[in-house]
This record gives structure tokens, sequence and C-alpha cells, in this order.
């Protein structure tokens, strides 16, 4: 009979007093999910995080690390997250990118000039490496597993260099995708030889420190942690499973976290507006974020660097699995939201699973959301606006997008020292730059000051504003008709 331990932060819901409204998590929704998939997958133990803001706000551990010895799974339960280190991995180049040890767009035989990097006309760079569009094989060539399993062995810094030296692209870097755990141990190689430090002490002082996660390591491992054991099915019975060994060639999957800590790393995609207290530079953040390769050919799909990423109305998903047979990892966020999911199991091929199917529960308030704003947008209903935007503030206050929204709704509705706060903090913070400096030229040219309502008109057109249509319509900007650009941009306004 599976025993279940489930540790509840919160029971019913969690309350977002900043906009006056309660965002509903049920448990009783969560928790049947999670069971169904113990049931179906026949998993040991697993634990799952609800990332709020910067709070582990929900968590919930079921069942035990290790089945012999009947030791549950906790929030502090030690997973080997296999290919979700890639991301970390990702945010650790950005922190060195912006330290000025590196350059994203160098080709990196700037930095291992020695090494045989396959051969191309285009230079691989760390942006193509981190992206999977270098061209690179998924695995070594030289990869070799512990006999009689999946199970990699030790991977060493003379065998990546061996391996490299007999490897040939699949494509010119730059010009398609190939998932390339490869090509993250090259960065991770990449990283130790700038800085002449161990990979391992490079995440230690520049993110795991800062951000507390202390009991997240590939190599010496911390002595208070407890790593779940690894289960695998074989011949239809549970199995303990070899772990991964970690060699001295890991980055492109060797982390072990927990719950707790991943939860951290989750709440850091957040901070995608400067607050002044930032561990990294937001614009990065971003970045990481900012899709580099396409997956599929409708485009809502894509590859950014580290993450997987969705795209979705008014806003985006970023997600990273990971496996490592007897152990497997699911993260995921909405960034602009500010909620995420980490799910953390001792047996292979699962945490996919349950996260996804997760997701649509603790989703489900964004969701809606959402769907309101994109009605109120297309309707021009500037009060729903208003209302649903502040809604989804109150999740994040970073939330750029629905800051935008707010401030265009405040715009039109004659709401102008509010709008001004809200479009200039859009603007100085890379999101619709175009849009943002129209209606702050608009205002400025209701308040009189035509000659800096002049020189915003003209950034904005210079940034792609093309809607001649809003500016025909706009009296604020009357005043500007005899202007270069104003004649520029009504020539797109089909009243003209």
């Amino acid at each position: 009979m599976f025993k279940q331990i489930v540790s509840l932060f919160t029971i019913f819901f969690i309350s977002f007093i900043s906009c006056s409204q309660e965002y509903f998590i049920h448990k009783d929704n969560l928790d049947s999910v999670i069971r169904m998939n113990i049931k179906n997958y026949n998993i040991p133990g697993v634990a799952v995080g609800i990332v709020v803001g910067n709070q582990l706000a929900y968590e919930l551990s079921y069942g035990f690390a290790d089945k012999n010895e009947k030791t549950p799974v906790s929030k502090k339960t030690g997973f080997q997250l296999a290919s979700v280190s890639k991301p970390i991995l990702a945010m650790l180049t950005l922190k060195l990118y912006e330290q000025g040890h590196i350059d994203l767009y160098a080709p990196i035989n700037t930095y291992i000039p020695n090494i045989n990097i396959p051969k191309s006309r285009i230079p691989i760079t760390l942006n193509h490496l981190l992206s999977h569009s270098s061209g690179l094989p998924k695995e070594p060539v030289n990869r070799i597993d512990i006999e009689g399993s999946s199970v990699p062995k030790a991977y060493t810094e003379k065998e990546l260099l061996e391996g490299l030296s007999r490897t040939e692209l699949l494509y010119e870097p730059g010009l398609g995708y190939n998932y390339s755990t490869l090509g993250m141990h090259l960065v991770g190689y990449v990283l130790e030889t700038i800085t002449e430090k161990k990979l391992e002490d490079l995440m230690k002082s520049d993110l795991f420190e800062k951000l507390e996660m202390a009991n997240t390591y590939a190599i010496n491992k911390p002595n208070d942690l407890y790593e779940a054991t690894h289960y695998w099915k074989t011949d239809n019975a549970e199995s303990p499973r070899d772990r991964w060994e970690i060699g001295e060639i890991w980055g492109g999957g060797g982390l072990t976290s927990n719950v707790e800590e991943m939860a951290k790393f989750i709440s850091l995609q957040f901070q995608i507006r400067n607050t002044g207290n930032n561990l990294i530079a937001p614009e990065l953040i971003q970045l990481s974020h900012k899709p580099v390769v396409n997956l599929d050919s409708n485009l809502n799909g894509f590859v950014g660097l580290g993450w997987f990423i969705k795209k979705e109305d008014f806003g985006y998903k970023i997600y990273h699995t990971g496996g490592a047979d007897g152990h497997s990892a699911y993260v995921s966020a909405l960034p602009n939201e500010g909620i995420g999911l980490v799910v953390l199991a001792n047996k292979g091929g699962v945490a996919d699973e349950v996260g996804e199917e997760l997701e649509s529960t603790i989703y489900e308030y964004v969701d809606k959301l959402r769907g309101d704003l994109r009605k109120s947008y297309f309707e021009n209903d500037w009060p729903s606006m208003e209302k649903t935007t502040e809604k989804l503030l109150g999740l994040n206050s970073n939330n750029l997008i629905a800051r935008y929204f707010l401030g265009k709704s405040q715009f039109k509705l004659k709401k102008y020292e509010e709008a001004k706060i809200n479009l200039t903090s859009a603007y100085e913070n890379n999101t619709f730059k175009d849009f943002p400096l129209y209606y702050l030229a608009s205002m400025s040219a209701k308040d009189g000051d035509n000659v800096k309502a002049e020189r915003l008109l003209e950034r904005a057109v210079n940034l792609g504003f093309t809607d001649g249509d809003e500016l025909l319509e706009d009296e604020n900007m009357h005043a500007l008709k005899n202007t270069d650009a104003y004649k520029k941009l009504a020539r797109w306004g089909h009243h003209h």
C-alpha cells in the first residue's frame, strides 16, 4: 500500500493583499493529479513546489526517498536534476558575461584556441551552445555507459577534447536546432578555462551562495543532504538504479538539488525588471527567455539560452525537463506573472508527466486573466483592461506586459499621471519600446512641450511605430502636424 506523506505550506489558497484579491490554488485539484500519476507510473517518491514571487508558497511531498528504509520525501530531499542543470549553467554564463569575463557572441576558439573544435564556416559561439544551435550532436561520440545500463560513466576533460577532435557538425552553427548535452559540456569547460576555476566553485560563488542554495551541488556533496535512491522499472518490478557519477565534465547535466532550493532559482526568473537589488541584470534574464531558435512551423515553440520557451497570448512559459535514469525533474514558470513549478521524482521519465498535468491547474487563473486582457484589447474596453492588468500586477509587479497595457488603458481613460509612470517603466525595461514612446509623446504634446513630444515621436517611429490611425485620432498630437515625424507616420493612417 502506497504511503503518502504530504506537507502543505498553504492549505487552500494563496492571498495577494497587494491587489485585494485571492488567487486560489485548490489542494484537492493538485492532490488528485499527483495521486493519479503516482498510481499510473508507480512513482516511489515525488516532491512538488509551487513558486509565487520569491516564495515557495505551496509544497507537497509524497512517498519515499528510499523504499527499504521508509525514508519520506521532503522539500529538502536531494534529486539529480540531469538536464535541468542546463538553465542554471546558462544563468551562470550570463552572470560572467555581465561581469565582462566573456562575450556570448565571440567564437569559442577565442577562449580555447588550442582545442580541435569541429570546423565550420560560421564560428561556434557560447550563444550557439546555450541555444542548442551549434550543430553539435546530442552526446559525445566517445560516451561510455556502465555495462548493462544506459547510465553514463563519469566524463573527463581528456575524453571531451579527444571526442571533439573527431566530432562532425550536423549543420552550420546558427542555422538549425539539435539538442546537445555535449554543447553544454563545452560551455562548462570554456567557463572553467576562462576563469581558471572549477565549474562547481563558480556556481557556488556566483549563484548558489547568493541564492542561498547551499545543498545544490555536482561533486562535493553537502554533509546534511539526504539524496533519494534511484529507481527504474525492470521486468515490471521497481529496482534501485545506479546513480549518475559526475566526472570532470558535467555542465550539461551534473547538478543535484531539492524543491526548496530550486524554488529560489525559479524566483530568479521573475526578476525581469530593475528593482535596485537584482542578482543579475534584468535585461540578461530577459535575454535568456528570448527565442533564438524556433522548434515548430507555427512559431509557438522556441529555444532561448538554456530554456525551452512556449509563446502564449500576452505572455510566455519557460520550461525544462531532466532525466537521470532513476531520477527525473521538471521545472516551468510564467516569468511575467511570477508563478512557477518544480517537480522532482526518484524514478526516471515521470516528472514531466506530473508537471505538465499540474500546470493546467496551477496556471488556470493566469490563463483566465490573459483571456480577459485579450478580450479587452480587441474590444477597446479600457476600464476592463485597467482592472485586469492591475490583477496581473498583483501577482507580479515585475510583469512588464501588464504594466504596458495598464499604462495604455490609463492613457485612453485620460489618467495621464498614472499612465506616465507605467509607460515609462515599460519603456525603461525593454517592453514595447515604440508604443510607450508614442503615448509619452502624446502626453508631452498635451502638456504643451512640443519639442519633447516631437523628439519622443521621432524615436517611436524610428523604433518601428507605424500606427498612423492612432496618430490621426489623437487630438493631443495635432500640434505636431507640421513635423516630419508626424507627416511620415500619418501616411500609415487610412484617414490621410
